[in-house]
């Protein structure tokens, strides 16, 4: 019983420290804000839409930490530092994109504004 007890107690304490460390990176990570540059709000991209993604954060970002892009809700290209992805084959009609500031294990530490564009 003494065993299981002890066995318990460090459970919780291995549970609540992960818990706060998780906590404290994320808050270390206060990054003031970021947003797509490129391409512009409501831009009209051509057939066969390819265009770039530009994004920007402020402060520039922390070591381990990546961006990340979403067409429409979903992940688009690799995660990398320099916030520019190329993107191609987008089909016709309105499109949504957004990047996230992304930690070493994934986690969400800043997203940016939806950004409309249409390809026609």
């Amino acid at each position: 019983m003494k065993l299981l007890n002890a066995l318990c107690v460090s459970i919780l304490l291995c549970v609540s420290y992960g818990s706060n460390a998780d906590v404290t990176s994320a808050s270390d990570s206060a990054y003031r804000s970021l947003r797509i540059i490129e391409p512009e709000r409501n831009q009209r991209i051509p057939r066969p839409g390819d265009f770039s993604v530009i994004a920007e954060s402020e402060p520039n970002l922390k070591s381990g930490h990546r961006v990340q892009l979403f067409l429409n809700g979903g992940a688009r290209g690799i995660p990398n530092t320099e916030g520019r992805f190329s993107v191609s084959g987008v089909t016709s009609g309105q499109h949504d994109l957004q990047v996230n500031i992304i930690d070493q294990g994934g986690g969400v530490l800043k997203s940016s504004a939806v950004r409309a564009i249409s390809v026609e």
